[in-house]
């Protein structure tokens, strides 16, 4: 039987990271959000659930997130290098808004996709190294979708009541940021990959996961 439409509650998580501290700049193009959710209804934020909502089940929604000063690099200054001169926060803050959806294919079987439109702010760097040339980050704003993360769930074992459930995910990520918006850290350079072993535990309204 398919089942309705259902769209998650929106929410806004706002993420205060940790401050990068290096002595020259970042030479190689990554992002900075570390930040990805789980797209389905049965699973937790950014923590997939080992349980399946059932055949053609369907799910939409969008998670806003938001990260003050998640990349910054600091000039050692001192004979010991011990202390730390003026911050350039070469990213000052990210605003993302990811778009969600999920499909269970079968019972056991769900395809989940994130699309995160980025908003990236920050401040230029300048350094030139000695036989190593100049590197120049430029400073402004940018709007950019960032890399889709395209990702397959199987659930092994339970059916979602009381008890144990085991479930085992795949997940890939596109190199779209980079190319749309290269020099602001909102996607990374190459293809990336992974797999995940996912146990979960229920007792009427307890829940326990984790992505291991």
């Amino acid at each position: 039987m398919r089942r309705p439409l259902s769209l998650l509650v929106l929410a806004l998580l706002c993420c205060l990271s940790s401050t990068a501290l290096a002595q020259v700049a970042p030479t190689e193009t990554f992002s900075v959000n570390r930040f990805s959710p789980a797209p389905g209804s049965e699973n937790y934020l950014a923590v997939d659930g080992a349980v399946t909502p059932g055949h053609m089940a369907i799910s939409a929604g969008i998670l806003l997130d938001y990260a003050h000063q998640p990349l910054s690099v600091y000039v050692v200054e001192g004979d010991d290098n011990s202390d730390l001169g003026e911050a350039t926060h070469v990213v000052s803050m990210l605003f993302t808004g990811n778009l969600m959806a999920a499909l269970t294919i079968s019972d056991r079987i769900q395809i989940g996709l994130n699309l995160p439109l980025v908003y990236s702010s920050g401040e230029s760097w300048n350094e030139t190294r000695a036989g190593a040339g100049a590197i120049n980050i430029p400073g402004g704003s940018a709007f950019a979708v960032g890399d889709p993360r395209l990702s397959a769930k199987v659930a092994i074992l339970g059916q979602g009541a009381n008890g144990f459930n085991l479930a085992a995910s795949a997940f890939a990520t596109v190199p779209v940021g980079q190319a749309i918006a290269k020099e602001r850290f909102v996607g990374d350079s190459s293809l990336t990959t992974g797999i995940q072993v996912i146990p979960e535990f229920r007792h009427d309204r307890f829940r326990f996961a984790a992505n291991l």
